[in-house]
């Protein structure tokens, strides 16, 4: 990160669409079928003043590719689509290798659950690494779960930054009800090396959603707005590169360090954005705020101290905590078909949950499907092998 912010790229579907791209291809392959398309576009955006493009990826999972019969070329199509976009901007800009959702809904809301999720997304990060990427980007996630689970496979899986990013609606929250502070709050404790939002709102509605981020944030904030948007009666309105650059100066000026544009986004929208914030400067994350006492996802046993701060409940008493005001939930639970019934209760929660384990199989559990902070009970023991899994799990040292 510089002392000024980063500058993103913009959107590419739109602008490959423009280019020649038909509906209904597999838009990775067209890119790679049609090289000159995208490496345009992407010198184009570095012009534009992008210290960073996104490699044409974002669609690259397996499981979104196997709609095309394409999943037996995942590692192929993203190694050489990171190399074509390293190629295009050479030592100009870095590349992101990009990676967006698969599209299954996790548990509970459907039936994909967090180690599919994740072997998923280190089979296309590793093969984004391969391919020569500067840093990961995992964008437009509308789930925790599954964000987290990309966010986990990146990091175990290479050694490149990860930078999170999940898109909200006007309402403030993801598709499963997710807000942006509980998503900056436990993925900054899952290693990620920045966080932000997305797609769906252009800046101008996006921008409320941030002051409360900054005061939380200890890793840098990116934000990369619409430059399109519908209104309520579903009429697309797009916003002109000059709107956009002066709502965009507004996040620089709150402490958002790297700005790009989502959908509707163009060179001209980037080369606005770059020259109307290259003199603002931004503070590094001081990640300030009641939130933090939370932060980490620490796996250690309960202080007497930290006991008498929480109300304790068991998986199916939770929604007794939902009135009793309380400022930390605490919830013992001591099998892994609790750890199912914690995670449908989570919906309803109002206050940071922690999680006291019995056993080990229900930590694991727990902490593949819920966004909480987990502490094993005194009377349990770990061997080396859960060691393991629950580093995994929780990116945490036990």
């Amino acid at each position: 990160m510089k002392q000024t912010p980063m500058i993103l790229d913009g959107g590419s579907g739109a602008c490959l669409i423009q280019a020649g791209m038909p509906a209904g291809v597999c838009p990775e392959k067209w890119a790679l079928d049609n090289p000159a398309a995208l490496t345009a576009l992407q010198q184009n955006y570095v012009a534009a003043g992008s210290d960073a493009v996104y490699s044409f990826t974002f669609g690259g999972n397996a499981v979104k590719l196997a709609a095309h019969g394409l999943e037996g070329e995942c590692e192929r199509i993203n190694e050489e689509l990171v190399k074509l976009s390293k190629k295009a901007v050479g030592s100009a800009a870095l590349v992101a290798g990009d990676m967006g959702p698969t599209g299954l809904l996790p548990k509970p809301f459907g039936d994909a659950d967090f180690d599919t999720l994740y072997s998923v997304f280190a089979q296309q990060a590793k093969a984004l690494e391969r391919g020569g990427a500067d840093f990961i980007a995992v964008e437009t996630m509308m789930s925790l779960t599954e964000v987290k689970a990309a966010v986990l496979a990146a990091k175990a899986s290479t050694d490149l930054p990860v930078y999170a990013s999940v898109t909200c609606g006007s309402n403030g929250r993801t598709l499963t009800g997710c807000t942006p502070v509980s998503a900056l709050v436990t993925l900054q404790a899952n290693g990620a090396d920045a966080f932000g939002l997305n797609c769906s709102l252009p800046p101008e509605q996006m921008q409320p959603l941030f002051p409360e981020l900054v005061k939380l944030a200890k890793i840098p904030l990116t934000a990369k707005p619409n430059g399109e948007y519908p209104d309520s009666d579903g009429v697309r309105h797009s916003v002109a590169p000059e709107a956009f650059a002066a709502d965009m100066k507004r996040l620089a000026e709150l402490g958002v360090a790297a700005l790009g544009g989502c959908c509707g986004s163009t060179p001209e929208h980037i080369s606005a954005l770059s020259a109307a914030v290259c003199d603002v400067e931004i503070e590094p994350a001081k990640g300030e705020g009641e939130y933090l006492a939370l932060e980490r996802q620490v796996y250690a046993l309960p202080t007497a101290d930290e006991l008498s701060a929480c109300g304790v409940y068991d998986a199916m008493s939770l929604l007794d905590a939902v009135d009793a005001d309380e400022k930390v939930i605490r919830v013992r639970i001591g099998s892994p078909s609790d750890a199912g019934t914690l995670s449908d209760m989570l919906l309803y929660a109002n206050a940071p949950v922690s999680v006291v384990a019995s056993d080990v199989e229900a930590a694991l559990r727990a902490a593949g499907i819920c966004p909480a902070r987990f502490l094993l009970d005194p009377e349990s023991s770990v061997s080396s092998e859960d060691a393991a899994r629950l580093t995994r799990r929780l990116f945490a040292a036990l």
